[in-house]
């Protein structure tokens, strides 16, 4: 039968098991483990080291949400005395059709290991964000993700107050060819003082982004002929993506040709390139 070798490396002692090794196992201690076969040919071997740290903790900190606001709220949580750190997850759900670089990013705050308290803020009001709170151990080891009492078993699930606030388009004008006006209002949740307008010809290129004060903005310079799709977010940083609307440019006989590609070649006498585009129309 073949069994196992394994080494602690504190005191450098060997053990011969088929299970677990469990004796003398002492907290807030970092072990250096690996391990041999033994067969009747003798000793194999030794496999690459495996560190791990015990820690003394249960894990079990209770987490409270307090001071619930339209954009902020306060997460306290009981102190763990072996942290040395502590990390806040605070995530959004996941959003349309929209291109992956406009998502709201999820934000990771940092606490120290003497705080049980931290202000959440910045958050879209009448949304829903998912609140997560991990002990740092020694050598950066995360504890397991812990939720605030009375929020979901899905991942700490937390209701702003408040109303959303929504921005759907109402017009989109074609002043020229290749210059559109859009045109856009608020239709729900409190007045902001600007909006940020994305729009691409293209989902696997990254949105151009404006920031708007107004109800309108114009998009100048585009591509002739060629099909867009705009969309709004007002301007809190954590307000998801409202709307999404397309629209078409018109034929202009004066406009540039896109998707430009050159190649360089290299043969034994000399270098050639090679110019792709599309036309216009």
């Amino acid at each position: 039968q073949q069994t196992r070798r394994v080494r602690k490396e504190e005191n450098a002692a060997v053990h011969v098991f088929n299970g677990k090794l469990t004796e003398n196992i002492q907290p807030n201690v970092s072990y250096a483990i690996w391990v041999a076969a033994a067969t009747v040919d003798g000793q194999g071997e030794l496999s690459q080291k495996s560190i791990v740290h015990v820690i003394s903790a249960s894990g079990n900190i209770r987490i409270t949400v307090q001071n619930l606001t339209d954009t902020s709220f306060n997460l306290t949580w009981t102190m763990d005395t072996s942290a040395t750190s502590y990390r806040i997850n605070v995530r959004f759900p996941m959003e349309g059709n929209y291109p992956v670089s406009t998502f709201r990013e999820n934000m990771v705050l940092n606490a120290s290991s003497s705080q049980t308290s931290i202000v959440v803020d910045g958050l879209c009001p009448g949304t829903k964000v998912f609140v997560g709170v991990q002990v740092v151990y020694v050598n950066n080891f995360l504890g397991p993700e812990l939720w605030p009492e009375n929020t979901t078993q899905e991942g700490g699930e937390i209701h702003m107050k408040g109303t959303q606030p929504v921005v759907l388009f109402t017009k989109i004008d074609q002043l020229e060819p290749r210059r559109m006006l859009l045109k856009y209002n608020l239709i729900t949740g409190i007045a902001v003082e600007q909006y940020y307008i994305y729009y691409t010809y293209d989902q696997d290129t990254a949105p151009v982004k404006h920031s708007a004060p107004q109800m309108s903005h114009e998009l100048d310079g585009l591509f002739a002929c060629q099909a867009y799709t705009a969309w709004i977010r007002p301007a809190f940083p954590t307000c998801p993506l409202t709307e999404l609307k397309e629209f078409y440019t018109g034929e202009d006989t004066k406009a540039p040709p896109k998707s430009v590609n050159v190649v360089v070649y290299r043969t034994d006498y000399h270098n050639s390139l090679n110019i792709t585009w599309k036309p216009s129309c």
